[in-house]
């Protein structure tokens, strides 16, 4: 038999279908196959755009059902899309408040080299002293398409090398593309992988000494990194709003990789980056997330149904409901 859990408006059909024995197989199996997306007007209610219908396969059995897409990309599925925001917002900020009593949080920004030759970003600079010229320039030899296709494992280095000096450290990470919507001087956008990270830490961080490790890795010199005062959640909204925005973006994102037969760059059209990722014991997970959905979902369509049974039992005129607290008619 195959389980599927029913939750909160997700799935149409019989609610434990797929939990009762199959007629069509000898023995009891479903045979569990995607039909594809439903199109057309909805009339069940279900906020999805492209609703995925699964069917059983077996002959005399007929039984198929209906669920959500759950796709991350706003361009394919606005309801799901916001649906995934919210949960990955509260992944992010359930981090830092159940962390907030102690340590130190930050907000942190590392962005991709620069293409040419410049002054180096100095943290606190006073507007006056010389700055020295910035060779992370050099970490773009390859290639845009390359650094980005690099990026994860750059941020692996960064982030090993602030676990080395902080061992209880602990981070959530999302990407930002560099579209160029925000540039004030008109400029475009060149699709470069920008990281907004919250990091919590049993001890302070030297925002000196984490520009150095993140150009050490490959990141440009050009970064922020702010303290997060306790209980304050507008870094993790902040950071979380563009998990969506990314995922829609990943067709304009430069991306190489390199073919270990031929030696050749081979460009890949839809850029496959993680658009968020967090330390293990971060917090809140996805899947316990999900099913919290779920449960809820359970207790209210039972709640539900002992209302509609208590209901017909009054129209039969059998019985009257009866409300805690109050004696019965």
């Amino acid at each position: 038999m195959v389980n599927v859990s029913v939750s909160h408006g997700t799935h149409t059909g019989t609610p434990d279908g797929w939990s009762t024995l199959c007629v069509g197989s000898g023995d009891g199996s479903h045979r569990v196959r995607q039909m594809g997306y439903v199109r057309g007007p909805r009339t069940d209610g279900m906020d999805c755009d492209r609703p995925v219908q699964f069917v059983c396969l077996n002959a005399g059995c007929g039984f198929k059902y209906i669920q959500r897409c759950n796709l991350s990309r706003g361009s394919k599925c606005g309801p799901c899309s916001t649906r995934k925001r919210h949960k990955v917002r509260r992944i992010a900020t359930d981090g830092l408040l159940r962390r907030s009593a102690s340590g130190y949080e930050y907000g942190i920004t590392v962005t991709a080299p620069g293409e040419v030759e410049h002054l180096q970003w100095v943290i606190g600079w006073d507007g006056k002293t010389p700055r020295p010229v910035c060779g992370c320039a050099r970490h773009l030899e390859d290639g845009l398409g390359r650094w980005n296709a690099s990026a994860s494992k750059r941020w692996n280095v960064l982030r090993g090398g602030l676990k080395r000096l902080h061992p209880e450290l602990v981070y959530w990470r999302g990407v930002e593309i560099q579209d160029g919507k925000r540039c004030k001087k008109g400029c475009e956008g060149r699709g470069a992988i920008h990281y907004h990270g919250l990091i919590w830490s049993a001890n302070p961080l030297d925002p000196q000494e984490v520009q150095a490790l993140a150009m050490r890795a490959g990141f440009g010199c050009v970064m922020d990194i702010q303290p997060i005062r306790a209980g304050d959640t507008r870094a993790a909204a902040y950071a979380s709003k563009y998990v969506s925005k990314a995922t829609d973006q990943r067709g304009q994102v430069p991306w190489e990789t390199l073919d270990t037969e031929t030696g050749e760059l081979v460009e890949v059209k839809d850029a496959p980056y993680r658009t968020w990722s967090c330390s293990r014991d971060w917090g809140l997970t996805m899947k316990v997330i999900d099913q919290a959905i779920r449960d809820a979902a359970r207790k209210r369509a039972a709640a539900l149904l002992a209302l509609s049974e208590i209901g017909a039992l009054a129209s039969a005129g059998i019985g009257s409901p009866v409300i805690a607290g109050l004696s019965p008619p």
